[in-house]
């Protein structure tokens, strides 16, 4: 039997961001196979060849669509993959594909992991709180304590899960961070200025993210115009959400013409511009388990501005290298992201430096690699497949 890693998640779209994306870091570091059962609702990644990804259709109905039940056919696919696999990992909760991998695993003496993606947060459980709960108390706790490793990306994220789930197979990975060479900063910074109609001396404070609740775009528009000093420009630019970007840009008519920019998605050359363009990066999510975006931030060395939720920082207290609003009440917001603005430009710079410096030192693309490796090793043995297989 040929041995292989397989991933199996949910909806496989750039839309659901960082979830999607550390599918794909998880597979530059094993390699392997990736399974998306798709309910039809999200837009399709662009690399599925490059990513060796299959798709399964979900079928119509709407316990199906919703992807609360699987049908014969989606299970006897899954069953397939599974069978040729000698680990698989499982992405996402509160859907009917953990019970089933672990039931398959199960019945062939297959190991597999289950990566949360904040899932276990208290801010979404809070969310359709009763199906959830119900959901983790028929299916969810079984199918994680059965599982080889449940993997976090912080710190904070694996202690705010403890209120639903604590075991000994929790462990933390950080996700990798690709430090970014920063030298063209000033032929981006005209570039990008030009292409927005922003002056050569206006200062960009970045947002990137979904146009959706969690990330609260709307809220960002409205405090920048209540508060923002003069000369600072918002530059949005993200995928749609629930709450999508024609009514974030309506929101943004409401600001003084020219001072808020809301964009689609950046993508490869275009993000990588936006980054070094930028002299400030923001957040108001309502929670990150990690927050790629922050991370990137942080590795162009853009001092940033954050609620409270973001685990990525939020386990050390003591990092200095980005700021945090006191609370998400408006007030707090308002206050705290204008004493960010009114920061001295060097202040604000070396603020930066550092938090480069941490990511850096915390998401590191080789030292994620040699962890995933190993954990490989001690779940399945030394025979396993590792990257490029």
């Amino acid at each position: 039997m040929a041995s292989s890693i397989l991933q199996v998640c949910l909806d496989d779209s750039p839309n659901l961001g960082g979830l999607t994306r550390g599918i794909r870091d998880i597979r530059a570091a094993l390699g392997g196979r990736i399974v998306s059962i798709d309910s039809g609702r999200l837009p399709p990644s662009r690399d599925d060849s490059g990513a060796a990804l299959t798709r399964i259709a979900a079928g119509r109905g709407v316990l199906r669509s919703r992807l609360l039940r699987l049908s014969p056919s989606v299970i006897a696919q899954l069953a397939q993959a599974v069978s040729v696999a000698n680990l698989v990992i499982c992405h996402s909760l509160y859907r009917a594909h953990l019970p089933i991998i672990r039931s398959l695993c199960s019945e062939r003496g297959i190991p597999y992991w289950v990566v949360t993606h904040g899932m276990l947060d208290p801010w979404v459980l809070a969310r359709q709180a009763i199906a959830k709960r119900l959901w983790l108390s028929l299916q969810g706790r079984q199918g994680l304590r059965d599982a080889a490793r449940v993997i976090f990306a912080t710190q904070a994220e694996k202690d705010k899960a403890t209120e639903v789930y604590a075991a000994g197979n929790c462990i933390v990975v950080p996700w990798p961070v690709t430090v970014p060479v920063i030298a063209g900063r000033a032929a981006a910074r005209s570039i990008f200025r030009d292409r927005l109609g922003i002056p050569a001396n206006g200062r960009i404070l970045l947002w990137l993210g979904r146009y959706d609740e969690l990330k609260r775009p709307v809220e960002i528009v409205q405090i920048f115009s209540r508060i923002a000093p003069q000369g600072w420009h918002l530059v949005m630019a993200g995928y749609e959400g629930n709450i999508g970007r024609r009514r974030v840009a309506k929101e943004a008519t409401n600001v003084e013409e020219g001072r808020v920019a809301v964009l689609g998605a950046l993508e490869g050359s275009d993000k990588e511009q936006a980054f070094l363009a930028a002299d400030a990066f923001v957040s108001l999510s309502w929670r990150e388990s990690f927050g790629y975006s922050l991370a990137e931030a942080m590795a162009y060395g853009l001092p940033s501005f954050v609620t409270p939720g973001h685990d990525l920082i939020d386990q050390d207290r003591s990092i200095g290298s980005v700021d945090r609003a006191a609370s998400h009440f408006i007030p707090d917001l308002e206050s705290g992201l204008l004493a960010f603005l009114s920061r001295d430009p060097a202040a604000m710079a070396v603020a930066g430096a550092a938090a480069r410096a941490r990511i850096i030192s915390t998401c590191d693309r080789q030292v994620f690699e040699d962890r995933m490796q190993s954990l490989v090793v001690e779940t399945v043995g030394r025979n396993a497949p590792l990257k490029g297989l």
